[in-house]
């Protein structure tokens, strides 16, 4: 049209162009404000869009960061008992090992004991009845019997069992010692019946009394070694029983940390999976919406330059043929103003900050910010 014009020199032809330019700036009205009315709601679609995305990403890391957080306490919790456990057990082992021995070395003693217990008992009874044979028969003042000789053998064995020949000796030394009918014109001295029988009694008491006293002293030691044994178990026992406590709690921290370790793993793939997804779609989206930013900017600053040529094309008819038409002239002020005044505009401005965005978020968006390749 503009080689059109500066060739023609036919008014009705002017006519015509005129009329054509009037249709055409219509026309870029109408496309411009379809297009503004699309791009205004494809860009809030975008928007809203990408804060539903960022979200989503934002939501995703968190619970990715928290996962692996909570995964490597986990870890950390499981390694420790881990490596507790075997110590647990080994000492466990240990204590019980010991409660066996302990067991065992009480058994051995109280047999040895009550072993003990039924010789001083017996030895005690056999004594004490001897004892009472002897008061009875030398109180109703009868000669030593022949019984007490021959109980001679039961006392050395009893004496020899438990260990206390020494102190049989003056018993076995009395029963030994007799009054024989002596003669006359000899010159031995006569041992009287009472002194011998004296001399017995206070043999056969001391025997007793230290019989006695060994028996009790027998008492005492197995009573001292229950006493001591107790103390033991009960000590053993409760350590035993703690270390139970503490194994069955560190087998359960395993099991326990086990199950985190996997519940959170299960967490990080979600996680990341959710955050790899909404990543993937903010970018395919930001693409998107970047593509339809820039072709909504080149078609405006394209129909700008429309304006610009139907001045040029305005400039030369008015040269050529005189005065134009005020109402064009008018028109295409208004025109021209309004397509200005909406690329000043933030409504416009945010079509060009989110093409920038775009820009600098793309791998190359430094290389590409560096051109002047976007409207300013």
């Amino acid at each position: 049209m503009l080689i059109e014009v500066q060739q023609t020199d036919s008014p009705k032809t002017i006519e015509k162009f005129l009329a054509s330019i009037r249709d055409m700036m219509t026309k870029l009205q109408g496309e411009q404000a379809k297009h503004q009315e699309i791009s205004d709601s494809m860009m809030k679609q975008c928007q809203e869009e990408e804060a539903f995305r960022a979200k989503e990403i934002t939501d995703a890391q968190d619970a990715l960061d928290r996962a692996n957080a909570g995964k490597a306490k986990c870890e950390a919790s499981l390694t420790s008992a881990q490596k507790d456990l075997p110590d647990l057990q080994t000492a466990l082992q240990t204590y019980e090992d010991e409660l066996k021995r302990a067991v065992e070395q009480r058994d051995a003693e109280n047999k040895t004991y009550l072993q003990r217990k039924t010789d001083y008992e017996a030895a005690i009874k056999f004594l004490n009845e001897f004892v009472a044979e002897v008061k009875s028969k030398l109180g109703n003042f009868q000669a030593f019997s022949p019984s007490f000789a021959q109980k001679s053998a039961s006392i050395l064995r009893h004496a020899t069992k438990l260990g206390l020949l020494q102190h049989a000796v003056p018993v076995l030394v009395a029963l030994a010692t007799h009054q024989d009918e002596i003669p006359a014109h000899n010159s031995y001295k006569v041992v009287k019946q009472e002194e011998i029988a004296s001399n017995l009694n206070k043999a056969l008491t001391s025997l007793q009394a230290r019989l006695q006293a060994d028996w009790q002293n027998n008492e005492d030691v197995e009573a001292a070694a229950v006493a001591a044994f107790t103390q033991l178990k009960e000590r053993l026992d409760h350590s035993i029983n703690t270390l139970k406590e503490n194994i069955a709690k560190t087998e359960k921290q395993i099991m326990d940390m086990e199950v985190c370790v996997k519940d959170e793993s299960a967490v990080i793939a979600t996680a990341g999976s959710k955050l790899s997804r909404n990543t993937n779609l903010k970018d395919s989206a930001s693409a998107m919406c970047g593509q339809f930013a820039k072709e909504f900017i080149d078609a405006t600053t394209a129909r700008l330059s429309e304006i610009d040529t139907i001045n040029e094309i305005l400039a030369i008819i008015e040269k050529r043929f005189g005065q134009l038409p005020a109402d064009l002239k008018t028109y295409l002020t208004s025109v021209e103003g309004g397509f200005k005044a909406y690329t000043n505009s933030t409504d416009f401005q945010k079509f060009v900050e989110y093409e920038k965005q775009r820009i600098a978020d793309n791998d190359h968006g430094a290389h590409l910010a560096a051109k002047e390749n976007h409207v300013q």
